[in-house]
């Protein structure tokens, strides 16, 4: 019988546990648990979520310098050319077929960046500036900030520009809505390489912070200003206290 897609993140985990020798060779997602496994610190729920675009789902952690994946920049990451063409118009068709959505465009620009890491030089080298050149726009002109080496499933809607900040280290799942004004980044110093895993399905409010080596669960609802420091089982709603009025000064 086949095992599991579970079953082989453990062995892999396992694996980088015992790689003492090699220090520097580590899985950006499973290597914040595997620590804290080591340190005896309590373990959260799996820092994996079920997103068929990170390849530790499928295969063990292939061995990569520090700060890597397996897949670096998600859906896009290996796919030709009429593959590619096919995301970007599933892409689409999430933004409500608008062919002016901020969203759209920095995904576009995101899925670009991914694929082109995977074409033959000496046509990277053109790829490469042209993405450098495109990514700049989209960060400058839409306030976007979407790194091409963020994993980042299908049908992810960005429903509103202006302030979306997403570290290059994080992992989304699909069908995933971001809104504006959002982060989700690295933690502090100590966890240098620890970033969100947002699972399927999840909806994260304008304002939100999600920051850390955290899970949010699939189909979690992140409401607005809500700051995320802890993980978050699939299906809860977490959100941030309500304004309180004050008494009018005399």
């Amino acid at each position: 019988m086949a095992r599991s897609s579970r079953t082989r993140l453990r062995e892999s985990c396992s694996g980088l546990r015992g790689a003492a020798s090699r220090p520097s060779v580590r899985c950006r997602v499973c290597t914040p648990r595997a620590d804290r496994a080591d340190s005896g610190m309590p373990l959260r729920q799996p820092a994996h979520v079920k997103a068929w675009h990170h390849a530790s789902m499928e295969t063990p952690c292939e061995s990569g310098p520090v700060g890597t994946t397996a897949s670096p920049g998600g859906a896009a990451s290996g796919l030709d050319l009429r593959e590619l063409a096919a995301l970007v118009q599933e892409d689409w068709r999430t933004h409500r077929r608008s062919i002016g959505s901020a969203g759209f465009h920095a995904l576009l620009v995101q899925r670009l960046g991914a694929w082109r890491r995977h074409v033959p030089l000496p046509w990277r080298k053109l790829l490469s500036g042209v993405y450098g050149v495109l990514s700049t726009l989209v960060r400058n002109v839409y306030g976007i900030d979407l790194p091409d080496r963020t994993s980042i499933g299908r049908r992810v809607f960005i429903a509103h520009h202006v302030g979306v900040q997403v570290d290059g280290h994080a992992v989304i799942g699909d069908d995933v809505m971001i809104r504006h004004n959002v982060t989700i980044g690295l933690g502090d110093s100590r966890t240098s390489l620890a970033a969100p895993v947002i699972g399927d399905g999840v909806r994260i409010g304008a304002g939100a912070v999600i920051v850390g080596g955290v899970s949010i669960g699939a189909s979690a609802i992140i409401g607005p200003n809500a700051l995320v420091v802890t993980d978050v089982p699939p299906g809860a709603t977490v959100f941030a206290p309500s304004a309180r009025q004050m008494k009018p000064a005399r």
